[in-house]
């Protein structure tokens, strides 16, 4: 009998290249992905190209893998309940919204709608004293491709919080839920309007930090287990240049998927500015704004200062600059939101734009806001071009990520960022080799996550 030759998947997903198997090309979510609970390329994909236009693959498949999805799902830890969000076939633009609603009550979907009231808005509004965040929660229960992502979101924080046992279980979810909103937004594929802004905004905002997330807390896929909130635990700070290199385009991979979400962020901003919400995110403009002129502090001087004197050309010069000016930026916003009490105004010293303006108690709550937004803005604010860098081992781009990590690293007892700013300074240094002449340039973030 002739040997089958072999054919090599060139256009197979990401995870299916990195773990040098063959990928059977099923969209929007691999065979391979969904036997092995790993988040799929193709099921975000169209954010990177045009995050107004549907998933690439047939009708037919997405039906076969949504009834895949809906015979195979595991059920709840110390529960009899099977998961199966989407029984029915894939909704319609039309009926979206009612297909969803006629589900029968899911118990796991419950718990993770109560962690999200709960505990993981919390992470962004301790002090509950932000009343639209309500409002999102509540106009997500009518748009089913928000509350899909926001239930997602919560699975993730419930992966790094419940005990190891059960976080690949959460994790699982997290991943489900998240191919089941972009798959349900591909197909309402809704147009930015008055109503719609706001979903779209909170959906690409949410959606965003979950990738972020899911990259840094699980940056390891041999390890299912994930980083417990306090950054020790967990930790894999011995890692080997391989291993850097897997986080690496992981990393990349997000960071050009993250960009695919600010082109939706700037469709509904338009429309934000005639909402409720406008105030808030004047506010964090302001803010970005002021804080943005205020110039380098000495740490990100003595970087730009090494990047120049490197003679690199005109145009990486540049962007490396705009990189170090962007995190500086978003250091100040971090240190600004955690030692200031007055929200700051662009057009006068003592009228406030912060919509919390006369109560301490919601100024807190904005800069905490708006210092947790200054870690996860960073990569919003780079060139496209920046990921390119990453990907091709530049050795300036990996120190300036490295100076990212010591942002991750002052947010350490997160459950959003774990260890990660720790692993991804010490994973620079160990990639790039002791005695290369890169101490220098790497002192300040490791004199950081050494403290």
């Amino acid at each position: 009998m002739a040997r089958r030759t072999h054919r090599k998947s060139r256009n197979g997903c990401l995870e299916c290249k990195r773990r040098h198997v063959k990928c059977d090309e099923r969209q929007p979510i691999c065979s391979n992905c969904i036997a092995s609970e790993r988040v799929c390329e193709y099921g975000s994909r169209f954010l990177s190209a045009n995050p107004r236009s549907p998933f690439p693959g047939s009708g037919a498949r997405s039906q076969a893998h949504a009834q895949t999805q809906a015979h195979s799902a595991p059920t709840t830890p110390g529960s009899g309940v099977g998961i199966s969000p989407h029984r029915q076939q894939r909704p319609s633009p039309s009926s979206a919204s009612s297909n969803f609603s006629d589900q029968p009550v899911n118990m796991l979907h419950v718990e993770l709608f109560h962690n999200l009231c709960t505990r993981t808005l919390e992470t962004f509004n301790p002090t509950r004293s932000i009343p639209w965040i309500a409002d999102i929660v509540s106009q997500s229960t009518t748009t089913p491709y928000l509350v899909n992502e926001l239930l997602a979101f919560s699975a993730l924080h419930m992966s790094t919080t419940r005990p190891p046992i059960q976080r690949p279980f959460y994790r699982y979810h997290a991943a489900q839920l998240q191919t089941h909103a972009l798959a349900i937004y591909k197909e309402m594929n809704p147009p930015v309007t008055h109503e719609t802004c706001v979903p779209l905004f909170v959906f690409a905002a949410v959606l965003g930090i979950h990738m972020l997330c899911d990259t840094l807390i699980y940056r390891d896929d041999n390890e299912e287990q994930g980083r417990h909130t306090g950054g020790n635990q967990g930790s894999n700070n011995g890692s080997q240049p391989h291993d850097f290199r897997a986080f690496l385009t992981r990393f990349v991979h997000f960071f050009r998927l993250y960009h695919g979400v600010r082109a939706i962020i700037g469709e509904a901003w338009h429309f934000i500015q005639e909402t409720p919400l406008a105030p808030h995110f004047k506010y964090n403009m302001d803010l970005y704004k002021l804080l943005g002129r205020l110039g380098l502090g000495p740490g990100c001087a003595k970087l730009l200062g090494l990047v120049e004197r490197a003679n690199l050309g005109n145009d990486l010069t540049k962007m490396y600059k705009q990189a170090i000016e962007s995190l500086q930026t978003c250091l100040n916003v971090i240190d600004g939101s955690t030692s200031t009490s007055t929200p700051p105004s662009s057009s006068s010293s003592t009228t406030s734009t912060s919509p919390g303006s006369g109560s301490p108690r919601r100024d807190l709550m904005h800069q905490h806001n708006a210092a947790i937004n200054g870690v996860t803005t960073w990569p919003l604010l780079l060139d496209i071009e920046f990921g390119d860098l990453l990907e091709q081992g530049r050795p300036e781009a990996l120190v300036i990520l490295a100076h990212y990590g010591m942002l991750l690293h002052r947010f350490r007892d997160s459950w959003l960022f774990g260890d990660s700013g720790r692993f991804v300074v010490q994973g620079v240094m160990r990639f790039l080799g002791q005695g290369c002449g890169w101490e220098e340039w790497l002192e300040w973030p490791n004199e950081v996550v050494s403290r």
